[in-house]
């Protein structure tokens, strides 16, 4: 502590609390857009679109984090290290990529306000800070350079849930 501790908390009040809240607003700000600017009740097709986009991701979201948990409590001594099953065969990350659906789905709905589309950075924002800083770079780094990890990489898309490119 080379400034003393009122500094100390000073630093961490602003680096830490106040970013998490700058961050918050960012990535909230097509449901606060949204929340705002609706003057009616009436749902319009997008409202639609955008809702079943986010159902659609909570589904992912929900069944990738259900298999995630039962690969890890399965205690079977020839068990894989990876998931190579359900949704992991398809993503690596299916609850990150589900979480990215959930953001978009509420721009889409925000789409249904006038002047809701500029609030796509938002959904950008989340679908960047998981895709590339926080969540996936985090985890895949972790296991590079084990061949079990790479041969897995080889064969299962990053993010979006794609077709396997080797059998």
């Amino acid at each position: 502590m080379k400034h003393g501790i009122v500094a100390y908390y000073i630093i961490a009040f602003f680096a830490i609390f106040m970013l998490q809240g700058v961050f918050s607003l960012v990535v909230n700000a097509a449901s606060l857009f949204t929340t705002i600017w609706t003057d009616n009740d009436t749902m319009l097709w997008s409202d639609w679109l955008g809702l079943a986009v986010w159902f659609i991701g909570f589904v992912i979201e929900v069944i990738g984090d259900m298999q995630l948990r039962y690969h890890i409590e399965d205690k079977t001594p020839s068990k894989k290290k990876f998931i190579t099953w359900g949704l992991w065969r398809y993503t690596r990350h299916p609850n990150y990529f589900g979480e990215a659906l959930l953001w978009w789905g509420i721009w889409i709905i925000a789409c249904s306000v006038p002047w809701g589309w500029i609030t796509v950075f938002a959904p950008i924002f989340i679908t960047y800070l998981v895709r590339f800083l926080s969540g996936v770079p985090l985890l895949e780094i972790k296991y590079k350079g084990r061949p079990d990890w790479e041969q897995y990489c080889q064969e299962t898309n990053v993010f979006v849930p794609w077709f396997v490119r080797k059998a």
